[in-house]
């Protein structure tokens, strides 16, 4: 995360609490906070850091979700007498209830976390208030955070499969749509984050001898998990280098400056193609899957895959890989230390 460079405007910590504690019910919170549209032609109010504190599409969801807050309160007179909390667990059973497609409980507690996170920003997406709301301090919304986070869990499958080479091949031979062929290529041979794939440059896409490419990624998720710009050095596939630099000519020709399309970084158009091949897949099955296909090598180390990841802690590479499961180095080299456990053989009767 961006840190803040400091800003006169800001309120300090006392003050930003006093405000925060002055939107109680609803109608506080129609009244004392104006919004900011970002989809307006208003440009931003705050610094620029402010908007990129967070992945761009993330803003987007928090800033949509608090709008939508504030207009159904107009719509709904009674939320504006309630305690700030009970009316946004009222305004999300309203969405739920007119919702296009059935919620899940991934899906209520999904929602859920958006506005917590939201709050948590108040002032970035506020024109006249600089404040965070931590909404966990309301007993109903804490209790209804977890009860939800349960049914999440329970709900949802314990281990989403990865996704495998085959399966991506499959995906593609099935997708006319050049643009997705080509993005689900890269995606997979990148190891990369959905959004870090979508907002490649045109220019960032560079290829080597031997089929080596690389990628540099200066926008998405996870440039701001880095705090940096980064490249991923991969090896493209002969069988599709072919057809990816004629997709990157074609988009040089015309002059684009992003590889792909803005809405593929936040639409489920690349889930649509993968679950051609596998229902069960999804672009974070293709990360995972290839990070795994990596691992599963006995010439491939852990720092490699961090790398590739673009992960810090040794851990969260453990966890997300189920490590000890698939490293067959690992698997190996303790095979040959246990070795040392085996008594030794009897004297062979013959001695």
């Amino acid at each position: 995360m961006v840190l803040l460079a400091p800003r006169k405007s800001l309120a300090s910590p006392t003050q930003a609490s006093g405000v925060a504690a002055t939107i109680k019910t609803g109608a506080d919170f129609l009244n004392k906070v104006k919004l900011w549209d970002p989809l307006g032609d208003v440009k931003f109010v705050k610094s620029f850091e402010a908007w990129y504190d967070l992945a761009h599409a993330t803003s987007l969801r928090h800033s949509l979700a608090l709008r939508r807050f504030q207009e159904c309160l107009k719509e709904q007179p009674h939320l504006q007498r309630m305690p700030l909390a009970d009316a946004l667990l009222s305004f999300l059973k309203i969405q739920k209830k007119n919702a296009r497609s059935p919620w899940v409980p991934q899906t209520h507690f999904r929602e859920l976390l958006n506005i917590h996170g939201a709050f948590a920003k108040l002032g970035k997406y506020s024109t006249n208030l600089d404040i965070r709301i931590q909404l966990d301090q309301f007993a109903t919304w804490a209790a209804s955070k977890t009860a939800w986070q349960k049914k999440a869990t329970a709900s949802q499958p314990g281990r989403l499969p990865p996704a495998t080479a085959e399966e991506i091949q499959r995906a593609i031979d099935l997708n006319d749509s050049e643009e997705m062929r080509v993005y689900l290529m890269l995606l997979w041979l990148m190891c990369g984050r959905k959004g870090d794939a979508a907002r490649l440059l045109v220019q960032d896409v560079i290829f080597g001898e031997e089929n080596r490419v690389d990628f540099f990624v200066q926008e998405g998720k996870g440039v701001l998990a880095r705090k940096e710009k980064y490249h991923v050095t991969s090896e493209v596939p002969q069988q599709w280098r072919s057809e990816i630099e004629a997709f990157i000519q074609k988009q040089k020709n015309a002059s684009y400056r992003y590889l792909f399309r803005r809405s593929l970084k936040s639409s489920g158009e690349a889930n649509q193609a993968l679950r051609l091949a596998n229902p069960q897949l999804s672009t974070r099955a293709v990360r995972r899957g290839a990070l795994q296909t990596l691992a599963q090598s006995k010439d491939v180390d852990l720092q490699t895959v961090m790398k590739m990841a673009g992960h810090k802690n040794t851990q969260t590479t453990l966890r997300y890989l189920g490590w000890g499961k698939i490293n067959e180095k690992e698997k190996r080299t303790l095979q040959q230390a246990a070795r040392l456990l085996a008594p030794a053989l009897p004297p062979s009767p013959q001695n």
